[in-house]
């Protein structure tokens, strides 16, 4: 029974519920601490793969849905990590490095 006195809520106070949920979000800093801390609200897990590489975000929206704001932090890392997102857990994968091609010759 969610909100009853003495009984423990397994998402935070500030949880965000749906995917529909209006935030407020005012960020400038690495994305892996901000979607940890968006997963714990969301009452997901998070995790990283990959090795990790500072991935800045630049974030100032006011009521947009937690959707959209995934949208905007995945546009705002694509071109080094890919956001996962399954029931239960939000993922960031970081890119692997191409191996270097050998000059010349046959291959």
């Amino acid at each position: 029974m969610e909100g009853a006195i003495n009984t423990r809520s397994t998402l935070p106070t500030d949880a965000i519920r749906a995917q529909s949920d209006l935030v407020a979000v005012d960020w400038s800093g690495d994305a892996i601490e901000l979607l940890s801390h968006l997963a714990r609200q969301r009452g997901q897990t998070f995790a990283w793969t990959g090795v990790r590489l500072p991935l800045p975000v630049n974030l100032k929206v006011n009521g947009i849905s937690y959707a959209n704001l995934l949208r905007l932090i995945e546009m705002q890392t694509a071109w080094r990590a890919t956001l996962t997102q399954l029931p239960g857990q939000l993922t960031l994968a970081f890119a692997q490095a191409e191996p270097a091609k050998k000059a010349g010759g046959r291959q």
